[in-house]
């Protein structure tokens, strides 16, 4: 979660939206104390009934779409990925159109 906060802090002023998407069938407020503990900066989705996981068909946990400003998805990456390392800022940024990286805090 730290990585996804940094990025979110370092390019939400650049276009980069963060979406949370939380798959579990519990109560939706069961996951309020998980972003408060987290201090989740973004927005979050409570998927109780798994309905955008079989959409998006969710293979693994943590996956992660990264879609286009047209809306059309450029890449997925299953399993945890570190975004706020020099390789995943790169990625943001060139997938941004920043000429230069972001400064990694």
């Amino acid at each position: 979660m730290p990585s996804l906060k940094a990025v979110h802090e370092a390019y939400g002023d650049k276009g980069l939206a963060v979406l949370l998407v939380i798959q579990n069938k519990s109560p939706r407020d069961t996951i309020a104390p998980f972003i408060k503990d987290f201090s989740i900066p973004f927005p979050v989705v409570h998927d109780g009934t798994g309905e955008v996981s079989k959409r998006y068909k969710i293979r693994a946990h943590p996956t992660t779409y990264l879609i286009g400003r047209d809306g059309r998805e450029i890449a997925l990456a299953l399993g945890k990925r570190d975004w706020d390392s020099e390789a995943g800022r790169r990625v943001i940024d060139l997938l941004l159109g920043s000429p230069h990286p972001a400064e990694n805090p």
